[in-house]
């Protein structure tokens, strides 16, 4: 028996999430000359915006870092699960032709 939607939609989105930080971590290793972040993503910026909405004074780069990653897989999850509620409630027509093509 398959777990209910939210559980596998949850699961779908920390997929994707897990997908994206690999892929960050492979080209840290392929590109070893570059130095720092490789987009927004994966720079400090995202775990200071969340210290700044929660109201967290004097945090550390490290401490940045960390609340990014919480950020990202938060987020990650959070995609799956509206992407499972909208393949839910937006069903796909199978087999049939497009309505455009009706006309």
């Amino acid at each position: 028996m398959s777990p209910p939607w939210p559980v596998r939609s949850v699961i779908a989105g920390a997929a994707g999430t897990t997908a994206l930080t690999l892929s960050y971590a492979a080209e840290h290793r392929l590109r070893k000359s570059r130095r720092g972040p490789l987009d927004y993503d994966d720079s400090l910026v995202p775990g200071q915006i969340v210290a700044s909405v929660m109201h967290l004074p004097h945090v550390t780069d490290r401490e940045d870092h960390e609340l990014g990653l919480a950020l990202r897989w938060g987020y990650g999850s959070a995609f799956g699960l509206m992407h499972g509620l909208l393949r839910r409630s937006l069903r796909e027509r199978r087999g049939r032709a497009p309505p455009s093509a009706a006309c």
